[in-house]
């Protein structure tokens, strides 16, 4: 008899920086979404863990929050494997965050997926992404990089 595939147990994170539940950015409307996400992907194993990590009301600027600390302590005790986000501005607003999140994450052997940024499977290419602020929506202004402005500049033709 084939031993059973050992079961993939997985956490959602969500965070609104401001506290509104009739928004589609809500952390119940974000928890939907990656319930979903995870439904659809097809792994028979996916076993979501049962506990909530949100962190309604909270800014993304440090990692001093109630639901990360509960995640960031569940993490570290093995109870998850892989943790679904709607996108890393969820997880962390700060660069330096996001590279400390990604290595415990990795050091524990969780997956960090977001439903709407690409995922590299690659833990050295996440972390070279998030030190550089690719593909991390608004990370690129606390970097100093000016932002693009669509709009034409006075005398250009």
């Amino acid at each position: 008899m084939k031993p059973r595939p050992r079961p993939i147990r997985y956490a959602v994170y969500t965070r609104q920086s401001v506290d509104g539940p009739d928004d589609f950015s809500s952390c119940d409307a974000q928890f939907a979404i990656c319930r979903d996400f995870a439904d659809a992907s097809g792994e028979q194993e996916l076993r979501w863990c049962q506990q909530r990590f949100d962190d309604p009301g909270h800014s993304g600027a440090n990692l001093d929050r109630p639901g990360m600390r509960k995640l960031r302590k569940v993490v570290d005790l093995g109870g998850i494997d892989r943790i679904y986000a709607v996108a890393l501005d969820r997880v962390t607003r700060n660069m330096r965050d996001a590279v400390v999140l990604l290595d415990e994450f990795e050091k524990a052997g969780v997956q960090l997926q977001f439903v709407h940024q690409p995922v590299h499977r690659h833990p050295d290419r996440r972390r070279q992404d998030a030190r550089d602020g690719n593909d991390l929506p608004g990370f690129g202004q606390q970097v100093g990089r000016p932002r693009s402005d669509p709009r034409p500049r006075e005398g250009a033709s």
